[in-house]
This record gives structure tokens, C-alpha cells and sequence, in this order.
């Protein structure tokens, strides 16, 4: 008689990012980039958070949200210059970050950003995110 073994894994929340990844991009920002708040909220729709700083605070946001995929978008109240994106699951931290570009339509090789790994306050061999800057958007 010959007994055999059956193993299986348990999926992590990571490797719901990986998973998720490997599909069409949720979001494109490099179709974003160059936009004001306002042309970003006509391509992506009214945001589901909205947090206008005061007049001479340095950063308003607005959370877009599609599926389980976050995309904060940090501007200016007063010029509405966009000047970052911050992609996050909604509920899953990643050993590897590069998923989530992915699902922004994103390499983390474009010449004219600045990609940024939020690590995890918990687990710093985890990411909770990735921020990504215009290069020089202080000058544009």
C-alpha cells in the first residue's frame, strides 16, 4: 500500500498582489502624468476620499479606489499641480513592491520618475505601498 502525501499552501495577502499583478493594470498613471487634479478626477472619476489642505498647507490628497488597488493622489490646493501617486492594496502588505507598479501600468524604470517603497511600520521586509515623484516637478 503506498500512502501518498498531499500538500498544499495557503495563500498569503502577498501573493494576492502577485496574483493580481499579473493582470491588466487597474490604474495608468503614466497616461496621468503632466495632469492637474482636476484632469486626473475626469480620467479616473470623483474620488472616494478627498482632503483639501488649507491654503498654505503643503499637500491635499484625493483616493481614487479600483477593486482593492489605491491610488493616492498628492497636489497642490492652490496650483493643482499633481506631484505624486501613492499605490497601495487596500488590505495586503508584499514582500515585493514591483506588483503594485505593475498594476499602475508602471516599470519602476521610467527615466521621469522617482520610485519611492513604503515600507511597513510593522515589518520592514514588508511594503505596504510605493510612492512615485515626477523627477525635478518642483521646476515644471
Amino acid at each position: 500500500m503506498t500512502i501518498g502525501l498531499l500538500t498544499s499552501s495557503c495563500g498569503s495577502k502577498s501573493d494576492s498582489v502577485k496574483q493580481a499583478a499579473e493582470t491588466a493594470p487597474v490604474f495608468n498613471v503614466p497616461d496621468l502624468l503632466g495632469l492637474d487634479i482636476d484632469r486626473v478626477e475626469s480620467t479616473l472619476g470623483r474620488p472616494k476620499w478627498d482632503s483639501v489642505a488649507a491654503h498654505d498647507a503643503s499637500e491635499s490628497v484625493r483616493l481614487f479606489r479600483r477593486d482593492t488597488l489605491l491610488l493616492r493622489v498628492g497636489y497642490s490646493a492652490r496650483t493643482r499641480r499633481v506631484y505624486s501617486y501613492l499605490i497601495q492594496s487596500a488590505h495586503a502588505q508584499t514582500h515585493d513592491y514591483r506588483p503594485l507598479l505593475r498594476l499602475a501600468n508602471l516599470t519602476g524604470n521610467e527615466p521621469v520618475l522617482v520610485v519611492v517603497p513604503v515600507p511597513s511600520k510593522n515589518n520592514s521586509a514588508e511594503y505596504t505601498g510605493v510612492k512615485v515623484f515626477v523627477k525635478d516637478a518642483g521646476s515644471r
